[in-house]
């Protein structure tokens, strides 16, 4: 697994948690919509690696397109102050319930925020002592 897929995978189960969305997506939102899917947008995601640990700084919005009485305004600050605090404790959340009419009753909400992801880093550094090729195995 690579450390960009670390922290997006990390990100995407706690948005799901924090906001009780089942769909969650790194996918831009097309024509369409999509509604009740949390679509989060990152832009930034500054990476630094020492020898036993990496560390992320991301920026990002999340987006969701509702229909008015499924997402009130409101909605998403209620949420993250509902969370539990193991959930929302590496996270800045900013110009949360930001709102924009798009089509009738359906309305687009979208929050801004910073995610401070670290792991444990620790690459193998021993000697390839052989290496899997199909079904058999090479020792050189």
């Amino acid at each position: 697994m690579s450390a960009a897929i670390g922290f997006e995978s990390e990100l995407k189960r706690r948005f799901q948690e924090i906001f009780r969305m089942k769909n969650t997506t790194f996918d831009m939102p097309g024509e369409s919509q999509e509604q009740e899917t949390l679509f989060i947008q990152v832009q930034e995601s500054n990476p630094k690696i020492s020898p036993k640990k990496e560390i992320y700084f991301v920026k990002g919005t999340g987006i969701v397109f509702a229909e008015v009485e499924k997402m009130p305004a409101g909605y998403l600050a209620k949420a993250i102050q509902k969370a539990p605090h193991e959930l929302t404790k590496d996270f800045s959340f900013h110009k949360v319930d930001q709102s924009q009419e798009t089509f009738r009753n359906i309305v687009r909400r979208s929050f801004d925020f910073v995610f401070l992801y670290s792991r444990q880093y620790d690459p193998n550094q021993g000697e390839l002592t052989s290496v899997e090729i199909g079904e058999g195995t090479y020792n050189g």
